[in-house]
């Protein structure tokens, strides 16, 4: 299972056998550590949660953070991301405005006029910020970013069908498109901003939801979605940058409280957040930067520049419950391990539905000890897979060309997605391994490289 040599032309495929190669990211300077949100100027609109309706219900299963879960003094999401680094950016498309959303406080801000697109009248548009990811993972980072992304997919595409909502996810449209879509500046593959980290569009789930009441902006409607929050200190024109001793150029932005009065007047410029700043509110001293942030960013660039790539819907399958939704989460390792019972068929389906029956591998580590410390030895650093009752393998390519690493990673993090609901649905503890070196197995079907896992442990120690 040794790494291919870093000699691919190609961004992609040289950003991935540099992640298999073994190469340990090496120490996370914590005055280095990125925000873990976006902070943008002037007033924020405010969405109410589940069990309400709506789309502000729907962010709230999908992509918001619980209200009740903090750990190392990080806001837990619903929607899972390795090392707790939540790389992906949401920005809700809505009628004639795009938003950008804001899943610490469940509020939408930096109105800005929406460009042209197909499909629904809703959507919310996935970019991904590679360096939160970088700054733990290093060199390892372009595959754990891609499950991310194909964990939030799965988590809307979750909530839509949870709400009653029709939605489907497009993989890998052309950035550039996705970026005038949300109003967003794009260049060299990239959204970009000075003396900001830039982000890179992947991916939009189109959601057939009612679009906004004519003559009203978006959200601005009679069954509650939104209502005005101006919590930004000093006030600032949407789309205006903060200087960096915090100070807002311009003009304040407009009193008061509708979603109406914030689009009000001339179309808002294209968005620009806040300089970035730590966890205290101070400027991060050494952002992140170096050969390993350059590598993946050149990469997702090369991704971001490409032609679509794939449409996704769920299958025709019983939608999981809000309570499901609100009730997953990654469980800690001692509840993997020591119940010996398989898990319910139902779990497997639920990824083979999504990712290809030969592409889920089911995975008893108590029945081959010889596979599994082989993967123990090559996930990063969780040897406690050895002991999991049931690995559940996402597998895929083992060279695939770049756009299909896209797909096939997104694939195998939406799988992971729905096992785990599923998984939780039947009150199993679950949880997700994305990091695997260069772990190639030969299965009945040729060789297939193992790009994700969830660890599943058994029923009664829940």
């Amino acid at each position: 299972m040794s790494a291919a040599p870093e000699t691919a032309r190609d961004p992609v495929t040289a950003a991935l056998r540099t992640a298999w190669s073994g190469r340990p990211p090496g120490p996370a300077a914590p005055e280095s550590r990125p925000p873990d949100r976006r902070r943008w100027p002037g007033a924020a609109v405010a969405l109410p949660r589940a069990p309400h309706a709506g789309l502000g219900a729907l962010l709230d299963l999908a992509l918001a953070a619980d209200p009740r879960r903090v750990q190392a003094g990080v806001r837990l999401r619903r929607v899972p991301s390795a090392g707790g680094r939540y790389p992906v950016e949401a920005h809700v498309l809505h009628g004639p405005a795009a938003w950008r959303y804001d899943p610490v406080a469940h509020a939408l801000r930096a109105p800005s006029r929406r460009g042209p697109g197909p499909g629904a009248s809703c959507a919310v548009m996935l970019a991904l910020n590679p360096a939160r990811t970088v700054w733990r993972y290093g060199p390892r980072s372009l595959p754990v970013l891609l499950l991310d992304l194909g964990h939030a997919v799965g988590a809307l595409l979750a909530a839509a069908a949870a709400r009653g909502v029709t939605a489907r996810a497009e993989i890998g449209p052309p950035g550039r498109t996705l970026a005038a879509e949300a109003g967003l500046p794009f260049s060299d593959g990239a959204v970009r901003w000075p003396r900001t980290a830039p982000e890179y569009p992947m991916a939009v789930v189109r959601l057939d939801l009612p679009p906004p009441p004519s003559g009203s902006a978006p959200l601005d409607s009679p069954d509650g979605l939104a209502s005005a929050a101006p919590d930004a200190p000093g006030g600032a024109v949407p789309g205006s940058p903060r200087s960096l001793d915090g100070t807002v150029p311009g003009p304040p932005a407009p009193p008061g409280g509708t979603a109406s009065e914030l689009l009000g007047g001339p179309a808002a410029p294209a968005p620009c957040p806040e300089w970035s700043t730590t966890r205290s509110g101070r400027l991060p001293t050494a952002p992140v930067a170096g050969a390993d942030l350059d590598m993946v960013a050149a990469a997702l660039a090369a991704l971001s520049s490409a032609p679509a790539a794939a449409t996704i819907e769920l299958p025709p399958v019983p939608p999981p419950s809000a309570g499901t939704l609100l009730t997953r989460h990654s469980a800690p390792w001692p509840h993997i391990g020591g119940g010996g019972a398989a898990v319910p068929a139902a779990v497997t389906e639920a990824a083979a539905a999504l990712h290809g029956t030969e592409r889920v591998l089911a995975v008893h580590p108590r029945e081959v000890p010889d596979l599994a410390a082989a993967l123990a030895e090559r996930c990063c650093g969780q040897p406690q897979v050895s002991a999991a009752d049931t690995l559940l393998l996402l597998l895929g390519s083992p060279d695939p060309a770049p756009q299909a690493a896209l797909t096939e990673h997104v694939s195998a993090g939406l799988a992971a997605h729905a096992a785990w609901l599923t998984a939780t649905a039947t009150g199993h503890p679950v949880r997700p391994v994305g990091c695997w070196l260069d772990t190639v197995l030969h299965t009945p079907q040729g060789r297939r490289r193992v790009l994700h896992a969830l660890a599943v442990g058994s029923a009664r120690q829940r």
